[in-house]
């Protein structure tokens, strides 16, 4: 999947499924991304996990909660990194 948001802080990352470029919709996927735990994984990726990333990754669900146990990238980032759009949306 693609990498929508990752935060450090919260060990989370949120995932355009089955995306292998950047989705053509930056607010269509933020708000159909699904977010995974990443606090326990083992990482094989050259960099950090971050935005504009393609992951392959196994996990699990507890609690409702997607807990993934393996992170895989060839730390090659895709275009548009989605953490350089400030969209704001328009006032009702």
């Amino acid at each position: 999947g693609f990498v929508i948001e990752a935060d450090r802080d919260a060990q989370t990352m949120l995932i355009a499924e089955g995306w292998e470029e950047a989705p053509p919709s930056v607010i269509e996927a933020r708000e159909t991304g699904v977010s995974y735990y990443i606090g326990d994984a083992t990482i094989n990726c050259p960099c950090q996990i971050s935005s504009g990333l393609v992951v392959y990754f196994t996990y699990y669900i507890e609690n409702g909660v997607n807990i993934v146990t393996e992170i895989t990238s060839d730390g090659d980032e895709k275009e548009p990194r989605l953490d350089d759009y400030d969209y704001e949306y328009p006032e009702n």
